[in-house]
């Protein structure tokens, strides 16, 4: 397994940088999270995919997770989808199903019209999850029909500043439980802010340092972290 899903959060709370998002989420919860339709947007690394994955969970067991490329959406299949989000899911006590569609800023047209009619009739043992970067949500947002179909969704922007510190603190932790050494990078330090990665790159940018090969890929950034080959002995 890649240390990006193995160490990919598992909980809300362990999710990072994104405390408004997830306060959201858990004021929701008590309304009920099924029914609805959510539009996540971020940048590359802030926690869409793990994001969507966890408020997923919440509703549908692993096997009524599907999760869906939009680019190649077409209305054929969002007939199949809304014939299947009839039925309740099954496989354990989570009777609801989830859907996530990536990449939603590729939607189609002809798609995005049979969403408009299908997010106004969501079956309560039922969500659509749809994530974007921010990039995207702004061009999405001159669609004819983006502005009424992202006010179906409940939306869900995600954090893009100060994210640095927490990033390369959750970084550090990966490395230590991995066995390798802080000592063995020496570059490496702990910003004090910013909006970027560690090292003050952006999230999805490389994390360059000529004396440490190796790449710790950590699940919250998206960006590698770099670490010496040389184990620790201890």
């Amino acid at each position: 397994m890649q240390l990006s899903e193995q160490y990919r959060p598992a909980r809300f709370e362990d999710v990072i940088g994104q405390d408004k998002v997830i306060a959201r989420i858990a004021a929701l919860r008590k309304r009920g999270l099924g029914g609805r339709a959510y539009f996540l947007t971020g940048s590359s690394g802030t926690g869409k995919t793990t994001i969507a994955r966890l408020l997923a969970a919440e509703i549908a067991e692993p096997l009524m997770i599907s999760e869906v490329d939009a680019p190649g959406l077409a209305v054929s299949d969002l007939e199949d989808i809304e014939r299947t989000a009839q039925i309740y899911g099954w496989g354990g006590e989570k009777r609801g199903r989830a859907f996530i569609f990536n990449e939603a800023h590729a939607l189609r047209k002809s798609v995005i019209e049979k969403l408009l009619t299908m997010l106004e009739r969501i079956p309560a043992h039922v969500v659509f999850i749809f994530t974007t970067t921010c990039d995207g949500a702004v061009k999405f947002d001159d669609f004819p029909d983006g502005k009424p179909f992202i006010d179906r969704c409940t939306r869900l922007d995600l954090a893009r500043r100060d994210l640095a510190k927490p990033f390369a603190e959750a970084l550090l932790r990966v490395a230590q439980r991995e066995g390798w050494r802080r000592a063995a990078v020496p570059g490496l330090q702990l910003p004090a802010g910013g909006s970027g990665g560690p090292s003050g790159t952006g999230p999805g940018k490389q994390c360059h340092s000529e004396q440490s090969p190796f790449a710790v890929r950590c699940a919250h950034v998206g960006c590698p972290f770099p670490a010496s080959t040389e184990k620790s002995s201890a």
